[in-house]
């Protein structure tokens, strides 16, 4: 009788480490997951500005090539 309640309260705490892990996994992940939307909604908000940047700066190269042209 007493090495059944031994095991079981062997099994218990198995079970408690076995779902701290879980836990601490699946938190890893919503952490990571919450820094690449971060990321990604970031790269979302400055995307138009940067967009018409980079417009800017290819037609003054395009610009300049063509001068250099003639």
């Amino acid at each position: 009788m007493r090495e059944t309640i031994e095991k079981l309260q062997e099994d218990v705490r198995q079970a408690d480490i076995d779902l701290e892990e879980m836990s601490g996994e699946k938190n890893q992940k919503y952490k990571e997951l919450k820094k690449r939307e971060e990321t990604m909604n970031q790269f979302l908000d400055t995307y138009e500005e940067a967009y018409a940047s980079e417009v800017v700066c290819a037609k003054e190269i395009k610009w300049k090539c063509r001068g250099s042209l003639y």
